[in-house]
């Protein structure tokens, strides 16, 4: 079962119908996608790809603003997307981030 709600900052336990499961959601937001960063449209205007720099920097910030409210980060990645030498970059910054918080 996948389920994105984009409806909170936190897991919980999935209503259906009006029936608590067992299945827990975990949110999701765009923000934390690589896809909207780096994918290219030559169909929608405006649609570029950003600078890795500029990725990283949106995801520190979406980290620490999430850990000071003690919250998760769920970040959405797509190997051919993520798994290019400058964007892999990206991810191993992010990582070194949040292990530079000691809890």
């Amino acid at each position: 079962l996948f389920v994105q709600l984009f409806d909170d900052d936190s897991p919980y336990l999935l209503d259906i119908g009006g029936r608590q499961t067992d299945i827990v959601e975990l949110p999701f937001r765009w923000v934390l996608d690589d896809a909207p960063f780096f994918q290219y449209s030559i169909v929608l205007p405006g649609r570029t790809m950003q600078a890795p720099s500029a990725v990283l920097e949106a995801w520190t910030s979406e980290f620490d603003g999430l850990y000071a409210e003690r919250r998760m980060m769920m970040v959405g990645m797509h190997p051919q997307i993520i798994g290019q030498p400058s964007r892999i970059k990206v991810l191993e910054g992010l990582i070194e981030h949040a292990l530079s918080h000691s809890d």
